[in-house]
């Protein structure tokens, strides 16, 4: 068997966290209920929402409602993929893999992976270290605890209009300081309409893009450990 297939087939079994968070997300959107929190920023929005109504704001209506419009985009993302937040941070980890060195790629696979590097062009070297990390990283404790944690407090429960605005409310506030944080990372998860989902690995992932960026120079190496400071 391929080495990146076997890898993704075990990524898959071991993904139980992250479709249990997908599970909770999704149950949301059909769970009586209300919160404070929610309908706050639900009403918030709204109030925003006056900007339509002045000339000289016309550019605030249109981010709110193209914001509005991604949201309903990404929750249909969530309900047809089964791995959505794994494919957040599988996606974050290529790309900066892909900003390393190849040969360097290559020589730390064994260490990382397992296997040989008899298979290996540079780019399936990255490829089999990105699902190996992506898979370390969905089974560690603070996993479990920052994406729960991201559940409890920031799911809401029910499906009133106020409480769905604030969730969007919420979820464009935590897509706007990605795209302040990593803006290549954020058109990247646009593309595959994944960018208001961020708000639930905001917690883990936004330290991680942090370090990244403090970085004078990616190297895999350092790249690597950072990531594992998350395992």
């Amino acid at each position: 068997m391929d080495a990146s297939l076997y890898l993704k087939r075990q990524l898959l079994a071991e993904r139980k966290i992250a479709q249990s968070l997908e599970k909770g997300i999704r149950q949301s959107f059909i769970t009586a209920g209300k919160t404070r929190d929610d309908i706050y920023h639900g009403a918030e929005r709204l109030t925003w929402y006056s900007s339509c109504f002045i000339d000289k704001h016309h550019d605030v209506c249109k981010q709110l409602k193209t914001e509005d419009v991604r949201m309903i985009k990404a929750v249909l993302c969530l309900y047809k993929k089964k791995d959505a937040m794994a494919d957040i941070f599988l996606t974050y980890i290529d790309y900066v893999l892909r900003r390393t060195d190849s040969v360097e790629a290559r020589s730390l696979l064994v260490s990382i992976t397992g296997f040989t590097a008899e298979y290996r062009t540079g780019k399936v070297a990255k490829e089999l270290i990105a699902y190996s990390l992506v898979k370390s990283i969905f089974t560690s404790d603070k996993f479990s605890s920052s994406l729960r944690g991201t559940l409890t407090r920031k799911i809401f429960y029910g499906f009133s209009a106020i409480q769905f605005y604030g969730k969007v409310q919420k979820a464009a506030m935590a897509s706007r300081r990605l795209k302040s944080l990593d803006p290549n990372f954020y058109n990247i998860l646009y593309l595959m309409d994944l960018e208001m989902l961020y708000i639930y690995v905001e917690p883990l992932l936004s330290g991680i893009i942090k370090k990244i960026n403090s970085l004078p120079v990616i190297t895999l190496e350092e790249a690597i450990k950072i990531f594992q400071e998350y395992q």
